[in-house]
């Protein structure tokens, strides 16, 4: 992520200042500098009221901003008469201060924000640090506690925003001319005259509000499913004598999956509701419910094994489980959402699922979403997972992407490192999903199994492989591969005492013809068991055998790869006791031959479970 914040960085660098920097001299021609304030490429300049010449070099930014008791009005090109954007009376930006730019002059026209507002009226507040008035372009006035004189422009400015000066705090009223003014979301709208006097009441008085349920029916009497008052759930909210303190917040919690909500007031004005409703008790307060509960929709799901799925009433993130035994089970929804999700377990995958005798849609999880219908029919297979195939990912550097990403079909992403990485894998897991991004395109070619393999979508970074036992994928990110040739000198008597073994899993038995493979492919020379005495050569360069008794180099380019043993000099070939063929973890590390934990390794190019 740091490499594309450098990219973009150095990409709106080399836009805005081109290295070959030159300056140009502007002129700002200001009213009154008391009313403005002017950066130039972010650094502020001291101003006089006329003209100011400014040396500025190329593709600099200007700032042209009001101060807080002042609006600005204009800033008009000169030799143009074009009038430059100016956001709410307060901010101008000038850019693409090109060669044209040069001797041009700005006029900047400014006005003390008081001289402008032709009305006013007087807000009274009880404690001014816990209110916050607000004109309608932002600007605030500021207040004391009492009676306050409060300017504006009549157009532009109203209405006047009376709320909390803290989020989610309450004020306990705002009168105009002593009526009441309703609050919106917590905020008082006011349209004040010239002469009105807008009252604000922060402080709570001690005194009970009534808080009354009523309901059309029965029915809808099901639809509330709690009430809390500062948080804490309370009983007997719909007793007649059910009452809290003025300034208690209120939240009542309604069941809109079960229940369709025709009608909500609260004191007889029609109101929003979601699944719930808050509010902060300031008096009697009546709300009035009409509800309707939806109906049910039943299926019947036929499950092989409960253990291999969970089945979710909606969607999993709601978390509701339906209990499923084998067999046959009947399922309810609401009408309202007749969904459930079906998925399977770690471990498991789907054989067959069809609901009325058609596979419902999966979505990026892997579950599948059923809209169910009365009467319908789920059947569900499942069988347990068994990785029995292994294929490998080489990476030349993980790093030089700036990203990456692999994971099996409708899995995790899975932990891949620089080099080799083996993994094990059903045909469930197929496609894999690749993806890369990088800055240079010359690179980033992706094989599998030394054909080169193209993007889901032609210029794209996703690919989709479908992968069989012993499949090699290899990505390169920081260098063009090349195909190097490698042919083999092997000594009379011997060809049958070794095996070739590329990238840890394929074999390869032609290699007499000569070897096709790219860039820094692992090739391995394997002992023939009882088999010793065997002397590898790479160019003339002769290879020690590893721990495993196998010689093991790297192609990076053409060679030629001799092979003979002591017995071929003359010197019998000695046989010992079969040595254990060479054993790998599934990451591709070598181990030795000691005793194994429990685990999955690589034998001879086969899983080896050791339980």
């Amino acid at each position: 992520m740091k490499k594309i914040y450098a990219f973009i960085i150095a990409m709106v660098a080399s836009v805005a200042f081109p290295a070959a920097m030159h300056a140009i001299q502007i002129h700002l021609e200001v009213d009154d500098p008391s009313n403005v304030t002017v950066q130039v490429n972010y650094e502020p300049i001291t101003l006089q009221a006329g003209d100011n010449a400014l040396d500025i070099e190329l593709y600099s930014p200007i700032s042209i901003a009001a101060t807080e008791d002042a609006f600005l009005i204009s800033v008009v090109r000169k030799s143009t008469g074009v009038s430059e954007y100016v956001y709410n009376m307060s901010s101008c930006y000038l850019y693409s201060m090109d060669e044209s730019a040069e001797g041009e002059t700005w006029t900047i026209t400014s006005s003390k924000a008081d001289d402008l507002r032709d009305g006013s009226c007087t807000i009274i507040v009880d404690h001014a640090d816990k209110v916050l008035v607000q004109r309608n372009n932002y600007t605030v006035a500021q207040l004391q506690d009492g009676e306050n004189t409060v300017k504006f422009m009549t157009e532009g400015e109203l209405p006047l925003a009376v709320a909390p000066a803290v989020w989610g705090e309450s004020l306990y009223s705002v009168t105009l001319n002593d009526e009441p003014v309703t609050a919106s979301w917590g905020v008082y709208y006011v349209y004040p005259a010239e002469g009105d006097i807008v009252k604000v009441t922060s402080e709570f008085p001690d005194i009970d509000c009534p808080i009354h349920f009523t309901y059309a029916n029965e029915e809808s009497r099901g639809f509330i499913t709690s009430v809390l008052v500062d948080d804490v759930a309370v009983t007997g909210y719909n007793d007649d004598n059910f009452s809290v303190k003025a300034g208690q917040k209120v939240v009542v919690n309604g069941n809109i999956n079960d229940y369709q909500l025709n009608e909500f007031k609260v004191n007889d004005m029609n109101e929003y509701m979601g699944d719930f409703y808050s509010f902060t008790a300031t008096n009697e307060t009546t709300f009035y419910i009409d509800a309707t509960k939806y109906g049910m929709v039943s299926a019947t799901l036929n499950i092989d094994n409960p253990e291999a799925v969970t089945v979710y009433r909606g969607y999993q993130y709601a978390g509701d489980v339906i209990p499923v035994q084998a067999g046959a089970n009947t399922i309810e929804v609401s009408s309202k959402s007749p969904i459930v999700q079906i998925a399977a377990n770690e471990g498991y995958y789907f054989t067959t699922i069809t609901a009325n005798d058609v596979v419902p849609d999966r979505d990026y999880s892997g579950a599948y979403n059923v809209s169910i219908t009365e009467g319908m029919v789920i059947n569900v297979e499942t069988a347990k997972i068994n990785r029995d195939k292994t294929a490998v990912l080489y990476v030349d550097n993980v790093d030089a992407a700036s990203y990456f990403s692999f994971s099996p079909n409708m899995g995790q992403y899975m932990t891949i490192v620089s080099g080799y990485n083996m993994f094990d894998f059903y045909d469930g897991d197929n496609p894999f999903n690749l993806s890369r991004f990088i800055y240079n395109y010359e690179f980033g070619n992706i094989y599998v199994n030394g054909e080169q393999v193209q993007p889901e979508y032609e210029g794209g970074s996703v690919f989709n492989l479908t992968l069989a036992d012993k499949d090699v994928v290899r990505a390169y990110f920081a260098q063009d591969p090349s195909f190097h040739h490698v042919a083999f000198e092997v000594a009379e008597a011997t060809a049958d005492k070794f095996s070739v073994l590329t990238d840890y899993l394929r074999p390869q038995p032609d290699y007499a013809e000569g070897l096709s493979v790219l860039t820094e492919t692992r090739l391995a020379i394997v002992p023939a068991e009882g088999v010793s005495g065997l002397k590898v050569s790479v160019d003339e360069e002769e290879l020690n055998a590893d721990e495993n008794g196998e010689f093991v180099a790297s192609v990076k380019a053409d060679a030629t790869v001799k092979v003979s043993i002591a017995g071929a000099d003359g010197i019998s070939t000695i046989l010992t006791s079969a040595p254990e063929t060479e054993i790998y973890t599934l990451d591709g590390r070598r181990i030795g031959h000691g005793a194994l934990k429990s685990g999955v390794y690589v034998k001879g190019g086969r899983k080896l479970i050791v339980k």
